[in-house]
């Protein structure tokens, strides 16, 4: 909901904090490339 109001009111955040997703996708990115490109888990 927050989202939608900075979008309609064409604000924009200072400081940005990352969702529980983006920690997600974060935390996976950084872990497929401790594993390496030649792991089927890279």
């Amino acid at each position: 909901m927050e989202e939608v109001f900075y979008e309609k009111l064409e604000l924009r955040k200072e400081n940005t904090r990352l969702n529980n997703l983006e920690h997600l996708a974060q935390a996976m990115n950084e872990a497929g490339n401790e594993f390496g490109a030649g792991t089927p888990y890279g």
